[in-house]
């Protein structure tokens, strides 16, 4: 800091240009301290304050199944893993037979070709589970050249949907595989009308986990095996060993880290994915308010000073790994990060790579058990 003589010689030498100057770096001084400080006491107030309404308001068995999807890496991803493994035995299947009222919304570009080849496979995922297409209403809703800059308005479009339903918002990622089981478990978290629940996803490089993938077998087991076989690098990074170089070490990038327990592995995440909801007006506004990717980053800050999130804290109830390109490295250099790595076991992290932000690391820092030994 400059002494106050040093202060006065400036402006007397230069005048009122650097007074106005010194004035504005002062502004922007007290700006950062409330974004700081004072922001994290509002967030506190907020969440200690906050009125829940919709507690005692039953949840009806229905549930919008929604997917966005185009481009045919990622049609064929759907057909190949996602779905497969949305409709194994104990996830969809299980809940049309336990009385669920279940609608799949697909948004996608205009292909008759691609409609009925999705069609086809989700008529025989449901025979092998002894049921037709009379048991899940399908609906497609095209759009003209899809892009990620518009994937808000794809989601608000579920969303409408969803509240026009009075139904569990469900989210049917085209390069997402999840286990046998983790839907069903997800859907019977959601314990009140607003309720939305959260869970980690993990990151596995594509070819290599395919490869092994070939008889379809999502159970919990087979997905954990294959999954720490083939775990993306940044996942790979997020392991805390004895032998790992913290310099190196990149787990808060992804918002994960992990480290051997005495029964499998306990991961720390900051910002688990939203996969069920009950959704309100007021999240619609937040996506017409915010970018794409609030579903990842801004949202579950939302949700939490609501007192609407419940995170998943155990593979036992769901486990979800994203099919990721080879050659889709975010992080191939890290030079930004600095110092900041030494901060990676710190449950308040700021992360500069990807942007998440701090209120929602600071109000949500979640332990979620692995429950597998590799050994």
């Amino acid at each position: 800091m400059k002494p106050i003589k040093k202060h006065i010689e400036e402006v007397s030498n230069n005048g009122i240009k650097i007074l106005l100057k010194k004035f504005f770096n002062l502004f922007k001084e007290c700006l950062n301290f409330y974004k700081k400080f004072i922001f994290l006491i509002k967030l506190g107030l907020i969440f200690a304050f906050y009125e829940k309404r919709n507690d005692k308001i039953p949840v009806k068995k229905k549930i919008l199944l929604g997917c966005i999807v185009w481009g045919e890496s990622y049609i064929r991803k759907l057909t190949e893993v996602s779905f497969p493994s949305y409709f194994s035995k104990n996830n969809i299947p299980k809940l049309i037979k336990e009385g669920y009222e279940i609608e799949l919304i697909i948004i996608t570009e205009p292909n008759d070709n691609y409609k009925q080849i999705f069609l086809d496979i989700l008529e025989n995922l449901l025979i092998k589970n002894k049921l037709s297409l009379k048991d899940l209403k399908i609906e497609f809703i095209f759009k003209e050249q899809m892009n990620y800059d518009n994937l808000s308005s794809y989601m608000i479009c579920h969303f409408e949907e969803s509240i026009k339903r009075d139904s569990i918002w469900f989210w049917l990622c085209p390069d997402i595989l999840i286990t046998d089981g983790s839907v069903t478990n997800l859907v019977s978290m959601i314990d009140s009308n607003d309720c939305c629940v959260g869970t980690p996803v993990f990151r596995v490089k594509r070819s290599e986990f395919l490869r092994e993938f070939k008889n379809k077998d999502n159970t919990k087991e087979n997905i954990l095996m294959l999954s720490f076989k083939h775990f993306f690098s940044d996942i790979v990074n997020s392991f805390k060993t004895k032998q790992s170089n913290i310099n190196n070490n990149v787990s808060w990038t992804t918002g994960i880290s992990i480290e051997k327990s005495n029964i499998g592995y306990l991961a720390t995440n900051t910002l688990p994915a939203v996969w069920c909801a009950k959704i309100i007006k007021s999240d619609i506004q937040y996506y017409k308010k915010y970018r794409a990717n609030i579903h990842d980053h801004l949202w579950p800050s939302k949700l939490l000073i609501e007192r609407r999130l419940r995170v998943v804290s155990s593979s036992d109830l769901c486990f979800a790994v994203e099919l990721t390109e080879e050659n889709s490295i975010k992080y191939p250099k890290l030079n930004r990060l600095g110092y900041w790595h030494k901060l990676r076991d710190y449950p308040l992290r700021y992360n500069f790579e990807n942007r998440r932000n701090i209120h929602s690391v600071v109000m949500g820092s979640f332990n979620y058990h692995i429950n597998y030994d590799k050994n």
